[in-house]
């Protein structure tokens, strides 16, 4: 990746058909790595405060849910502190994504992210449009994704 963005910067702040950043891509699949994360937002840094203009999802909500990388999650929050406290479009914030993930027991993200901003741990899903989930803290989500009792609690290790 490294040569194209060397070559080509621009392409860092094109979005695709569905708006979408490169970064938005690497946030959603690229497990955390930091240099790749690096790389991007050292070509166009304002994608991490860029939201995917349907669902709203930063790229730090995209990696909340999908990550178990905390220098990864750590360079996201970095660029844009201020993702911490955004909503998407049903809400959430990200660590109302982090908490509700299905990848089982991976605390890392919501450990990462409540160490970053303490208080979003009391945060409800607000304006959801579908009411499903209105109201609902992190740990709602997390209970509903059924993270075991034997879990560590997730404000202990914040």
């Amino acid at each position: 990746m490294e040569p194209i963005v060397r070559l080509c910067p621009e392409a860092a702040a094109t979005a695709d058909a569905m708006g979408r950043l490169p970064l938005h891509h690497a946030a959603s699949i690229y497990l955390g790595k930091p240099e790749v994360l690096g790389l991007l937002l050292s070509a166009h840094p304002a994608a991490a405060a860029t939201a995917v203009p349907k669902t709203k999802q930063l790229p730090l909500h995209l990696a909340a849910a999908s990550w178990d990388s905390a220098p990864g999650l750590e360079a996201l929050i970095a660029a844009y502190p201020e993702a911490t406290a955004a909503r998407d479009a049903r809400g959430r914030l990200p660590l109302h994504c982090a908490a509700g993930s299905a990848s089982g027991r991976r605390l890392t993200p919501v450990r990462v992210l409540l160490r970053a901003d303490p208080a979003t741990a009391a945060a409800a899903v607000v304006g959801s449009g579908s009411g499903k989930h209105e109201g609902w803290l992190p740990l709602h989500f997390a209970a509903a994704a059924g993270r075991a009792a034997e879990d560590e609690d997730y404000t202990a290790t914040a």
